[in-house]
């Protein structure tokens, strides 16, 4: 499971391969045998209107919660993106508290978030939230 950050206006697009026509389709196999290194068969990845950021649910609640204080964040809804980017120059502070160690217990391992990963969300949400005030619109998530 995860969520995604994005803006409601995001519109995904997804194109043809110049070299063989084919489209992303979901199936195991490909479409033709494509000498384009990016389709392969599969087309071209898909193209987004605005950037997104999608996150394991773990790590999300991380970053809502632990990283910007929304200490009653729930799996969906929407943000303010001014009070996102209040709260982002203050995660400086925060961020390291949020830090989690990989621990492996036996044949499980549980991933563990290191603070330049939680820096990067960071700088991928306030790329968002700089985005969503311009155009006048609050941050999805779910």
């Amino acid at each position: 499971m995860s969520v995604t950050f994005s803006l409601p206006s995001n519109e995904t697009a997804y194109p043809a391969c110049p070299t063989c026509g084919g489209r992303i389709n979901w199936k195991p196999q490909p479409k033709s045998d494509c000498a384009d290194p990016v389709c392969e068969g599969y087309g071209p990845e898909m193209v987004e209107s605005s950037p997104s950021l999608n996150l394991a649910n773990t790590n999300a609640m991380v970053l809502l919660r632990d990283v910007l204080g929304y200490v009653d964040a729930d799996w969906c809804g929407s943000l303010d993106p001014q009070d996102v980017l209040l709260r982002l120059s203050m995660a400086a502070y925060r961020a390291p508290n949020a830090v989690r160690p990989t621990v492996q217990e036996g044949n499980t391992i549980s991933c563990g978030l290191p603070l330049e990963r939680i820096n990067y969300y960071c700088e991928r949400l306030e790329l968002i939230a700089k985005l969503a005030v311009r155009r006048r619109e609050e941050i999805s998530y779910g």
